[in-house]
């Protein structure tokens, strides 16, 4: 009688919430959304379940039939799963004991993570015999579901509830765990799941879940774009596509190094040779920076324009004082002045009128993460520069760095401006997640254990001395590094594989040309075999980025690295 009783609002407020999670105009509902799950499967449909909890009346609701099913439970152990179901949960709890004086709830919310999966450990340390409630936001694939409940068989299971169950048609309640246990739901919606890419799926239909709040990734927000690289064609390009300064500049004019690099504690595969950027393409750099600058002066009102009266660049970065004097040259009176490595890693920043009300130019020549930017930046400003222009010739890093720097407006009592010229994505390691390091060191424990007459003592030797490290200032100095001792025909292909590879990360579409360049082999054995030796490069390093971000990388993929063992 009492269970009878409690279903009429229980099932009054269901209807409410399953017409608002179905309605258009909540946007809970992605009916047509074709989705890579974290889980690396592939669903026709999703539920944006977040936004159904941003809704205060429908958060409401949900809490209070959580409460109607405690009454009619009475469980001793609430298991959630889901960040965001959590919450929900400690609400409803905290409403039902506060009604219920005397009763104790225990709660455990399990968590899932970038991937998909669920730290269920605890479930094992529960007592036996306890009668559980299960909660979860939305079951689908069901497999976290599964996995909890296979957890908790040393207990009494009670209920298994779901906000949404979307599980496939053909899916039977029993196959949860064998033990013929039902989801109650407020939504039943059936979507599609598959465990390939469905053929008839185009790469740039499909959005990515955002594993934090596990709403859906619709557009990925990009930086303003390059200034320089819109010069190299005819209007703008699609750089994530068809990047013409990497095709045009960095691979056919031989302007890279590649080798193991160090510049102020990063280590570098590859590194730009900015000395022959510069010397090639001098005129054209410098009149993007000072178009730039004039287009931001000629927006501000007359009395507020201002004369660049110097520019500012890394003293250690080689090729930046070409450009920086021709920068200068372009403004009168302006002079250039460089900047230490120890002043530019000292903590010890004095204030100066040196600059006082100046209006400064600081130059880079590259970045990943926008710290030399932001520290160029800081010591303009303490110098008592009050505008201050800046320019990457090079992003090469993630879009968050340089449009953490665009966005930029004002730094203490300095007006900001910040763009990048050109971008080619290639990662910088610490010296403890450096792949060659790491590499050095497995060969040289090798030879330590080998015998000294073993045949490949010597070419392992001579491995290990190829992996040393060098001063990225020292690359190109007469009498040091050679640009000719440091290129095989192959790196000119790896350095455009490894770009590929960190835009493939952000951008889907771009995962598909990766297994075609192994499912091609035959035809183009040396594009396979650069992308190989990319991923033969890193795969030695224990928090390696391609095995901790696999879901980034297809199931065809996947499939095709197999068919090469030697990876």
């Amino acid at each position: 009688m009492r269970s009878s009783l409690l279903a009429i609002p229980r099932d009054a407020i269901r209807n409410r919430i399953e017409k608002y999670v179905l309605s258009p105009e909540s946007e809970v509902f992605r009916e047509n959304a074709k989705v890579l799950l974290l889980s690396d499967g592939y669903s026709h449909g999703y539920f944006e379940i977040n936004k159904l909890f941003q809704n205060e009346q429908s958060r409401a609701l949900v809490v209070r039939w959580l409460i109607y099913q405690m009454i009619e439970l009475e469980p001793e152990l609430l298991v959630s799963l889901g960040t965001t179901m959590g919450g929900i949960i400690d609400a409803a709890i905290k409403t039902f004991l506060r009604q219920s004086k005397g009763r104790q709830i225990q709660h455990i919310n399990l968590r899932t993570d970038s991937r998909g999966r669920v730290a269920m450990s605890r479930l094992l340390l529960v007592e036996p015999e306890r009668n559980v409630l299960v909660v979860g936001d939305v079951v689908g694939t069901a497999r976290s579901m599964l996995g909890t409940l296979k957890r908790l068989r040393h207990t009494k299971v009670q209920r298994v509830i779901a906000i949404v169950d979307a599980r496939a048609r053909e899916e039977k309640d029993s196959a949860l765990d064998g033990s013929n246990f039902e989801i109650t739901s407020i939504v039943r919606k059936p979507l599609k799941y598959f465990y390939d890419l469905p053929i008839d799926w185009f790469y740039h239909e499909i959005l990515q879940v955002n594993p934090d709040t596990h709403v859906l990734i619709c557009e990925i927000v990009r930086p303003l774009g390059p200034l320089w690289i819109e010069r190299l064609g005819d209007g703008k390009v699609d750089h994530h596509t068809h990047n013409k300064f990497l095709e045009k500049i960095i691979i056919l004019e031989r302007a890279f190094f590649s080798g193991h690099f160090v510049s102020r504690k990063k280590h570098m595969v590859y590194m730009f040779d900015v000395s022959t950027i510069a010397a090639n393409h001098e005129v054209e750099i410098v009149s993007a920076i000072t178009d730039d600058i004039r287009k931001a002066e000629n927006a501000k009102l007359a009395r507020n324009k201002k004369i660049v009266s110097q520019v500012i660049f890394p003293q250690f970065n080689r090729g930046l004082d070409r450009i920086a004097k021709k920068v200068a040259s372009e403004y009168q009176a302006a002079t250039t002045l460089p900047i230490g490595e120890a002043r530019l890693d000292t903590i010890f920043e004095q204030q100066s009128n040196e600059l006082k009300d100046k209006c400064v130019v600081v130059l880079d020549d590259a970045t990943e993460s926008g710290e030399t930017m932001l520290r160029l930046i800081d010591i303009s400003e303490s110098m008592g520069a009050t505008r201050i222009y800046g320019y990457v010739l090079i992003n090469r890093g993630a879009t968050y760095s340089v449009r953490r720097l665009e966005k930029l407006r004002q730094y203490g009592s300095a007006s900001t401006h910040v763009r990048y010229l050109a971008e080619a994505q290639l990662p910088s390691h610490v010296k403890e997640h450096c792949p060659l390091c790491y590499r050095r060191k497995r060969l040289t424990r090798l030879v330590e254990n080998l015998d000294t007459k073993f045949r490949s003592t010597k070419y392992i030797n001579e491995v290990i001395e190829s992996f040393v490290e060098q001063p990225a200032s020292d690359v190109g100095q007469e009498g040091r590094i050679e640009k000719s001792t440091l290129h095989q025909a192959i790196d000119s292909k790896k350095l455009a594989m490894r770009c590929l590879i960190a835009e493939a990360e952000v951008y889907p579409e771009l995962r598909h040309n990766l297994t075609e360049f192994l499912r091609n082999y035959e035809n183009d054995s040396e594009s396979a075999i650069a992308l190989l030796g990319v991923l033969a490069n890193e795969s030695f390093l224990p928090t390696n980025t391609f095995y901790k971000n696999s879901r980034l990388f297809y199931s065809s993929f996947k499939k095709m690295l197999a068919l090469f063992p030697t990876v």
